[in-house]
């Protein structure tokens, strides 16, 4: 099956295939030639089907008249294994093109010899898209404006927006739109009406766009906070919306006092790869003592809430014992506050703390403290930052006619919070304050006003505070032309890290409060920091996702760099163990959350599972379903400008081969390898990647391939529900009557938003283990040497995830394999 990580850089191929018929006249095949024809021309989208001279090319090339639109080469594995599939299809949108005839170009390089073919199509650019949406702020309160930018890219189109979610006396077609001319509107709706009546928290508002036949929509993210945004923030805690949960409270706890010290603060630091991040960031040191009758472990949650204000912060700490020669067990909590409280030198009456013992109960709130001094000329600034990003999703409005795991995508301009950039106030005088945003963007910075006269600036950097013992640093490659991943460094000053000012102010003196408002990352005018903070923002996904099966104080700082000197690196992404066991090197301004999620999946099975667990069997299959897992879709992107490929996408891998399908499916590329008992050896002998010969020429390409597209389907199946499949019905080569598979799979694998339920994930660190983990050593190896399809299989078995019965549709009557049910399997 073509594989759908040709350009995230690791991965598996397979062997070409030629149809033998069944085809209808317009579907060009693999016939060794070299070719591209027309799949869907449809009013967005131009798709061509590519066909080759050889099984596997080595270099290939897709022009638009004339000009390069991908290029790709054969990307090799670490071990030197050439790996990838070349591009069975190419995807380009037609609001690039004019409306007319153009020229799209296929060139491929098979051992050194080159052959081209080209095709020409009309295409016309769609009457409207949208290019851009974008709120003017990301948290709103009572009495704001939510303001929403739109770009559809022409005038005269129908615009709504619908913001019953977030506001309960919203009346449809009350907000108000403005065309601006040029494609772009204005939509605008104020918050003040005082009997709104939902709660703070998050919400979704829906824009329609419609020219009176065709109709677009997409959900624009908004956090709504009544009172707005607390005056003081627990630092690295967690925000909740909605405010704190209700808890009962716990009569165990008693003597509760609560201390808030000076300022203090933090010099400045240039962030940099591979080094660690000086994590000291500068606040009001506060320190909680209590006393329970009986000890309660080493940990305590701290809640704190604004009582005029909306929402509450939650953070995690050591809890200390103090020796008392007394009955009761005493403790003490110390933290750092962040943030502003007036008047000057006294504690606000607003302000509350409470601690949450391991149980879930907790004490009374409590707004007394015993000291909080402060200091004449402290300048506090705060603000939310987001960033600007290619919004793409696959439009599944638009299959391709003879590859329907395939869409085309859809893209346009969008907005989201920078979370946990770093964030710096600095001023000339060399004095800073850093500290990370929040989930939501927040800042809450401050600095002495002992420079007179001098503009005050607000910096965000590319990388994040470690949280939870993982962080995210952002740089790019700075050490001349670069033509393979072997000549990158573990040298931080070969990377140079990426920063943007985003707001100046002038503070008066004396105590004072500046607020900067809402500000902004855009992609024209900062595209590397831009690009840094949604690497950032998927990358802490990924982590906060493997936090829940692995100690976060186990995973290294991620250095993500990239480069755009030398082609070799232009169009792949690696997990580059070789240089640093935490490098990851992504392809110039990716804006690809699967991509990422997919390496950092590589770097968790290299660090937390068994050392020698094999790249293609096993990492390469495993990652591409636990990217699906992270960034919860089953919707891979293959290509730049371009493809998504469905994961969900099964069908019998020797029967279920080309003929005319239902509703314009043909499988005429769907293989996943030639013959049933080539797996069945695979998976008992201990060749490396397969069961070939050494000496059986004719069979080498199988080896080097590998049938890794459909073990990633398995694995997908093995996570997910059993809900209807999007496939079940797949015709024989040469025509005949169909294979209907209904809902062969009946493995509820937990998938879902709860990463703990995910039972693939619990088979990969509580079955298999290994690395950082403890390594079940006495589980039953009945595949090939170290983790594979079978360990896998045992593992869901074992862990109580699966039953023969459930497996059985998927495994031997969809897919064909024979798992062995009826062996000795021991469950240790």
């Amino acid at each position: 099956m073509p594989s759908s990580l040709v350009l995230i850089g690791l991965l598996g191929c397979e062997p070409g295939f030629e149809q033998t018929g069944g085809a209808p006249p317009d579907v060009k095949v693999r016939s060794g030639t070299t070719e591209i024809a027309v799949d869907v021309i449809s009013g967005e989208h131009a798709c061509f089907k590519l066909s080759y001279a050889c099984d596997q090319p080595d270099k290939v090339t897709v022009t638009v008249d004339a000009g390069v639109q991908l290029s790709w080469s054969r990307p090799e594995h670490d071990d030197g294994d050439s790996i990838g599939l070349a591009p069975p299809v190419f995807c380009h949108s037609t609001h690039k093109l004019s409306a007319a005839s153009h020229t799209f170009g296929l060139t491929a390089e098979c051992a050194g010899v080159s052959s081209s073919d080209s095709v020409s199509a009309i295409t016309s650019p769609p009457p409207f898209r949208i290019a851009s949406l974008m709120p003017n702020k990301t948290t709103y309160k009572l009495a704001d404006e939510i303001v929403l930018e739109l770009d559809a890219e022409a005038d005269g189109l129908i615009v709504t927006a619908n913001f019953s979610a977030v506001d309960s006396t919203y009346v449809a077609g009350s907000e108000t739109v403005q065309p601006l001319g040029g494609g772009k509107y204005r939509i605008r709706r104020n918050m003040t009406s005082t009997g709104n009546t939902r709660v703070s928290g998050d919400y979704v508002v829906p824009v329609s766009v419609s020219d009176g036949t065709a109709v677009k929509t997409r959900d624009v993210p908004i956090r709504w906070l009544r009172s707005g945004y607390p005056r003081v923030a627990l630092a690295d805690a967690t925000f909740i919306a909605g405010g704190a949960p209700t808890r009962s409270t716990s009569p165990s706890i008693a003597n509760l006092t609560l201390y808030i010290g000076a300022l203090t603060a933090q010099g400045p630091s240039a962030p940099a790869l591979f080094e660690p991040l000086v994590d000291e960031v500068g606040g009001r040191p506060f320190s909680i003592g209590f006393s329970t009758s009986a000890p309660i472990g080493d940990t305590v949650r701290i809640e704190m809430r604004d009582t005029a204000r909306s929402g509450a912060f939650v953070a995690t700490y050591h809890a200390e014992v103090l020796p008392m020669l007394v009955s009761s067990t005493f403790y003490s909590v110390s933290g750092l506050l962040v943030g502003n409280p007036l008047p000057y030198g006294q504690p606000s009456a607003n302000l509350q703390f409470r601690v949450v013992l391991p149980d879930g109960t907790a004490s009374a709130w409590q707004g007394s403290v015993l000291a909080w001094p402060g200091q004449q000329g402290e300048v506090t600034v705060t603000g939310t930052v987001s960033y600007e990003y290619d919004d793409c999703r696959p439009d599944t409005s638009a299959p391709l006619g003879v590859s329907p795991q395939y869409y085309p995508d859809d893209c346009n301009k969008a907005s989201k919070p920078a979370r946990r950039v770093l964030v710096e106030v600095t001023n000339d005088c060399n004095q800073s304050h850093r500290q990370h945003a929040g989930e939501d963007g927040k800042f809450i910075l401050w600095l002495p006003d002992t420079c007179a006269n001098e503009e005050f600036r607000v910096v965000v950097h590319s990388v994040s505070r470690k949280v939870a013992g993982a962080r995210v640093a952002v740089g790019g490659w700075n050490n001349g032309a670069i033509n393979s991943k072997e000549q990158l460094t573990a040298n931080p000053a070969h990377y140079s890290t990426h920063s943007a000012v985003v707001a100046t102010f002038d503070p008066p003196f004396g105590n004072s409060v500046t607020d900067v408002g809402h500000v902004f990352i855009p992609l024209e005018g900062e595209p590397d920091m831009a690009w840094a903070a949604h690497i950032i923002d998927n990358g802490m996904t990924a982590l906060d996702y493997y936090a829940n099966f692995v100690d976060p104080a186990d995973i290294l700082p991620l250095n993500v760099s990239w480069a755009t000197n030398g082609p070799d690196l232009e169009e792949k992404n690696w997990f580059v163990h070789s240089v640093h066991p935490s490098l990851i090197h992504l392809r110039p301004r990716s804006t690809n959350a699967f991509s990422l999620a997919h390496e950092i999946s590589h770097y968790i099975h290299f660090n937390f599972m068994h050392a020698a667990t094999t790249y293609g069997r096993f990492s390469e299959p495993m990652a591409v379903a636990n990217a699906a897992m992270i960034t919860k879709s089953s919707w891979m992107s293959v290509y730049p400008d371009a493809v998504y490929e469905d994961l969900d996408f099964n069908g019998d891998y020797l029967d279920g081969i080309g003929g005319p399908g239902v509703n314009g499916f043909q499988q005429a590329d769907l293989k996943f390898f030639p013959e049933h008992s080539d797996f069945e050896d695979c998976q008992n002998r201990e060749d490396e990647c397969c069961p070939l010969e050494d000496d059986d020429p004719e069979q080498i390409p199988l080896c080097v391939q590998g049938p890794y597209g459909w073990v990633w389907r398995v694995f997908m199946d093995l996570h997910d529900g059993t809900g209807i499949e999007p496939w079940d019905k797949f015709y024989p080569v040469g025509g005949g009557a169909p294979q209907f598979y209904g809902n062969f799979d009946d493995v509820d694998g937990g998938g879902g938003f709860t990463p703990s339920a995910h039972k693939l994930a619990d088979v990969m660190f509580g079955y298999l283990g290994g690395g950082h983990l403890p390594e079940n050593m006495n589980r039953d190896d009945r595949g090939l040497e170290f983790s594979d399809l079978v360990d896998v299989l045992d593992g869901m078995i074992c862990r109580g995830h699966m039953t023969q019965a459930q497996a059985e549709p998927l495994l031997k009557d969809a897919m064909n394999y024979k798992y062995d049910f009826d062996g000795v399997l021991s469950c240790n």
